[in-house]
């Protein structure tokens, strides 16, 4: 039996492009808009593999919307692909079956931004990327599936950044047709022994973030070599040990 779901797509960057893609393709799905930005993009998102968005948009004639136009469309459902800004609750309730965020982190464990600089400060050997449903909450909606890889003990914030984004694509593609299909029992999961994750289930934040940057000599060698792979991200201020009022920054090179 068919399912037939009307969505509303909220994105901007290649990722979200690449889902929204992939929506388009399947038969069982009418995308009644999208909603993303015109922003320019920062040096490392030009760094990103793919079109944005608003080339799907072109490509295919799809709708661009606004937040106000939802009240008239009656959605089924949502998607959110690293989408930045918050969705209010009253446009949450407008979606018969709710809105879906692919996050990058394990949740509930790693909410909030800047997941991928955190799991290397907590010397994670495994990370995730996560399907859940939002609501009025931060990253606090209900559950759907994980998607566990290998963190590398060379790994920088970069390198992990791009592996969370494949990782990203490929629960996606494997898992949409499943959730348009509301065939749910067959992809939700729990956090398998929170696969020991050292991390603490938290919100994290960029001011949290800060408090890690400046690196100093009385610290252990396996300390400064983590904080600077976990600020190895290219457009981004990097790790630094200060000298006076001056800044030495530690760039991360891997040998080949």
């Amino acid at each position: 039996m068919l399912i037939f779901k009307k969505i509303i797509f909220f994105g901007t960057v290649p990722l979200a492009a690449k889902c929204l893609e992939h929506l388009y393709s399947m038969l069982d799905v009418e995308i009644l808009g999208v909603i993303t930005s015109h922003k320019e993009k920062s040096k490392w998102r030009e760094m990103e593999d793919g079109k944005e968005v608003s080339y799907i948009i072109d490509k295919y004639d799809l709708r661009e919307i606004g937040m106000e136009d939802i009240n008239n469309l009656s959605p089924d459902l949502g998607f959110t692909i690293r989408f930045s800004k918050i969705i209010p609750p009253e446009i949450i309730n407008q979606f018969k079956e709710g809105i879906i965020n692919l996050h990058g982190g394990p949740i509930p464990y790693y909410k909030g931004l800047n997941s991928v600089n955190f799991a290397i400060l907590n010397d994670e050997e495994k990370f995730g990327v996560s399907l859940h449903f939002i609501d009025e909450k931060i990253d606090e909606g209900e559950h759907i599936c994980t998607r566990w890889f290998d963190v590398f003990p060379d790994d920088t914030a970069y390198t992990l950044f791009k592996r969370t984004m494949k990782n990203s694509w490929l629960l996606f593609e494997e898992i949409s047709e499943k959730i348009i299909e509301d065939r749910y029992e067959e992809i939700r999961t729990d956090i398998p022994g929170k696969m020991n994750l050292k991390g603490e289930e938290k919100y994290y934040s960029s001011k949290d973030l800060e408090k890690y940057r400046e690196v100093t000599l009385d610290m252990s060698l396996n300390e400064i070599y983590r904080r600077a792979r976990a600020f190895e991200f290219p457009g981004h201020e990097r790790a630094y040990i200060k000298h006076n009022d001056n800044k030495i920054y530690l760039k991360v090179e891997k040998n080949e």
